[in-house]
């Protein structure tokens, strides 16, 4: 059964999601930031207020500009975007990454990371130790940025990445050192213009993001979804490319948190896997396009499939989170034209 709830008046409806325990969820909208306590089937604001300020000091947030979620606690957040300072309020100081953090759940911190093109990735291993991913400059095809925060959220370190690692949109932790991230690749040759036009690359660190690794290179895949759960096992899902006719990508799969991958081929009905979200090796979820969510209790072999409701339509993106086995928010944002978002609280009789 897939149940739909629609956004609308004062009733917050965010776009990206995450579960820290069963019943408790924290979700990012381009309005700012809400809670749920009965696993997404109702949400309440705790953060508008902040966006109004920010917009007041800074100038008109980029639409979109919460990009990401991540928990580790039900009082301890980080939630992370962009912001773009404008000559009408006298604050030029063009695009930044933001970065929005509790460590109670009720006392947000903002913070904003000048010189940078935006923030597209964050997760938390730890209470105390939260890593963010973007880009350099807004052109996603520039240089990769990662910092790092243990010190309560507060001070965020800028770490070195591979040359090749362009804009990051994935970050999983298996343990409060162990990371991996999923990135464009910085073009070499003939420059293409475009997101992921010039391939992915994985990289990942065993060392809390002192030294960071390329440990696959797709040169004709787009990135696509990731999940690495706490016994290191990782499920990766590749969008094939531009130039790539066919759209059967094969998962890659990980037993050692990301240092290396093997092939895992799908049935040809599924073609690309855009998010992934697995509880454990033996229940994983994912999405397909707009039209599908699937889940394979055999680290990713075969997969049940189910078909989304319509409502969602072609958003310009798609989240997926599981806080039980059987019950899965999966949101979506449009941020072309008026600025919208949907969540469906997706529960299946397994």
């Amino acid at each position: 059964m897939i149940r739909v709830l629609h956004g609308s008046g004062e009733s917050p409806i965010p776009g990206v999601v995450s579960c820290p325990t069963r019943t408790t969820c924290w979700g990012a909208t381009y309005q700012g930031v809400a809670r749920s306590t009965n696993a997404g089937a109702t949400w309440s604001w705790k953060v508008s207020s902040i966006l109004r300020r920010l917009e007041r000091k800074y100038g008109p947030l980029f639409s979109g500009n919460l990009a990401a979620i991540s928990c580790s606690t039900t009082t301890t957040c980080v939630v992370v975007g962009s912001v773009q300072g404008s000559t009408s309020f006298g604050r030029d100081f063009g695009s930044a990454g933001l970065v929005l953090s509790t460590n109670d759940g009720v006392h947000w911190h903002t913070t904003i990371i000048r010189g940078i093109g935006g923030l597209e990735a964050v997760h938390c291993a730890a209470q105390d130790r939260c890593y963010v991913g973007g880009s350099s400059s807004p052109d996603w095809n520039s240089p990769a940025v990662i910092y790092e925060s243990s010190l309560g959220h507060d001070a965020w370190h800028l770490q070195r990445t591979p040359q090749r690692a362009a804009g990051v949109w994935v970050l999983q932790c298996t343990s409060a050192l162990d990371c991996v991230a999923l990135t464009d690749k910085v073009p070499s040759g003939q420059w293409h213009e475009g997101v992921g036009y010039n391939g992915a690359l994985t990289i990942e660190t065993q060392d809390g993001g002192q030294r960071w690794r390329v440990t696959a290179d797709r040169p004709k895949n787009l990135p696509g979804g990731l999940s690495c759960g706490p016994s290191d096992e990782c499920l990766l899902g590749n969008q094939p490319g531009i130039e790539q006719r066919s759209t059967n990508v094969p998962l890659l799969v990980s037993s050692d948190g990301g240092t290396t991958w093997h092939s895992r081929s799908t049935p040809s009905s599924l073609g690309e896997f855009d998010t992934i979200d697995c509880q454990s090796p033996t229940s994983c979820w994912a999405l397909t396009g707009t039209r599908y969510i699937e889940r394979s209790v055999n680290e990713g072999r075969s997969w049940s499939i189910w078909t989304l409701p319509e409502v969602f339509g072609t958003p310009e993106s798609m989240s997926l989170t599981c806080p039980t086995d059987g019950r899965c928010l999966v949101s979506s944002e449009d941020w072309t034209g008026l600025h919208s978002s949907r969540i469906a609280v997706v529960s299946v009789t397994l």
